[in-house]
């Protein structure tokens, strides 16, 4: 996020909130669409007028996003409201309970990977320029290896 614009109780054109929020004006109008965001009042039908209250909103979503939670799980903590802990608190442990299955993966692929690199470094250790062994074991490998590296690479 940039650098704030103070809060002065005055309505915020929407490039202003863009500026104060280090977002472009097109992903503001998604968070809105999506209802991540209120919808603004308007001056004649057309001009967007925000809360100044709406940059702390912003503020809210990059953090979640940083915590690595999805849009939808973050519209699930934004209209929780002040009494919602139960469902913040539902929405956190599911989405704990996806990292740790991620990290599952990923020490599942760490440990194919060593594989991997000690098959490299024998071959390479008898021979100067060996067919590759790992070339051949990734041809080979069973699927359910293949798709976790897919799904940790995010494919």
């Amino acid at each position: 996020m940039r650098a704030k614009i103070p809060s002065t109780g005055h309505v915020l054109p929407i490039g202003a909130v863009a500026q104060g929020s280090g977002l472009t004006v097109e992903t503001i109008r998604y968070y809105e669409r999506i209802g991540l965001l209120p919808r603004p009042a308007r001056i004649d039908r057309r001009i967007r007028r925000y809360e100044p209250a709406v940059l702390a909103r912003l503020t809210f979503i990059a953090r979640a996003k940083a915590l690595g939670l999805s849009l939808a799980e973050i519209r699930e903590l934004v209209t929780a409201g002040p009494n919602g802990c139960e469902k913040v608190h539902r929405a956190l442990a599911s989405h704990l309970e996806e990292v740790d299955r991620r990290l599952r993966e990923l020490k599942a692929l760490r440990e194919t990977l060593k594989g991997y690199a000690r098959a490299c470094a024998d071959a390479l250790a008898r021979q100067s320029n060996p067919n590759c062994p790992v070339v051949e074991s990734i041809a080979l490998a069973e699927p359910s290896r293949a798709s976790v590296r897919a799904r940790s690479n995010g494919r």
